[in-house]
């Protein structure tokens, strides 16, 4: 699920995204967009029914953790929905 989501996040402009090895999540840097972490979780939750958690819940701001325990085929809505989000 990694390997199929990891380059479906890292191709959206303004995320930055490292493969992480051993769990089940992408930390992602979402800095380059000039967006608050907290505040792009609730707005991508309401505009594309996408549940990300702020990195600031971890003392890292800037980014949010994307849980990767669903299906593909979910996962691949995901990322096609956080790309929608940024049209």
């Amino acid at each position: 699920r990694r390997d199929m989501l990891y380059p479906a996040i890292a191709a959206i402009p303004g995320m930055r995204v490292e493969k992480n090895a051993g769990t089940f999540y992408l930390w992602i840097d979402i800095q380059e967009t000039g967006l608050d972490d907290a505040a792009f979780c609730r707005s991508l939750l309401e505009r594309e029914d996408v549940a990300l958690t702020p990195g600031s819940a971890f003392l890292c701001p800037g980014f949010v953790r994307l849980a990767y325990t669903q299906p593909e085929a979910v996962l691949k809505e995901v990322a096609a929905r956080i790309r929608r989000y940024f049209m």
